[in-house]
């Protein structure tokens, strides 16, 4: 190899170690992403998204009770950083984890728009 191809291959391999190096600090450590979350939602005073339980999916546990089988849900957008840790067996209640604090700027809760249904647009 000249001398040429020898810096070429070297810088090539520094520039995808520090993206790759970039990447991780990013993600991993800085936790700098978005996490979409289902929510839980109460329909007798929310507009809320439905999921009913299909009994052709693989993994479906369903009752065969409508009632219990149905799965009301608001769509939360929040920064991974923001999500508190929380272990459901050591902390009991883990409602921290669906609510936005006042202070956190990329969180966002949505709600289904009956408006966009009754138009034909579906849901968002």
């Amino acid at each position: 190899m000249d001398r040429k191809s020898k810096f070429l291959t070297a810088l090539y391999i520094l520039l995808a170690i520090g993206g790759i190096g970039f990447t991780y600090y990013k993600y991993v450590i800085e936790r700098n992403y978005v996490v979409k979350l289902q929510t839980p939602c109460d329909p007798t005073t929310e507009i809320c998204y439905v999921s009913y339980c299909d009994p052709e999916a693989e993994d479906a546990e369903c009752t065969g009770n409508a009632e219990e089988d149905t799965t009301y849900y608001k769509i939360l957008y929040r920064k991974a950083v923001n999500i508190p840790a929380c272990e459901p067996a050591l902390e009991g209640d883990c409602d921290k984890v669906y609510t936005c604090s006042e202070e956190e700027d990329a969180c966002e809760l949505i709600s289904c728009d009956p408006s966009a249904l009754e138009e034909g647009g579906g849901m968002q």
